[in-house]
């Protein structure tokens, strides 16, 4: 029969491990929601760019 103190012990435990794979699954879900924001980001830039140079204006006189 299981005492008392090793109950305890074994509810740490357990609490420990609850709280490591919660701040895991924090960490990773923060991580990828940084590289999303980034490839977004990225995406925004290329396209603006793209739309700048695909619709500039011609600069000088023309030949």
């Amino acid at each position: 029969m299981p005492t008392v103190r090793a109950v305890l012990v074994l509810f740490l435990f357990a609490l420990v491990l609850l709280a490591a794979w919660f701040i895991a699954v924090v960490a990773f879900h923060v991580a990828a929601a940084a590289i999303h924001l980034l490839l977004v980001v990225a995406l925004v830039l290329f396209a603006v760019g793209f739309m700048r140079r695909r619709f500039a204006r011609p600069q000088g006189p023309a030949v």
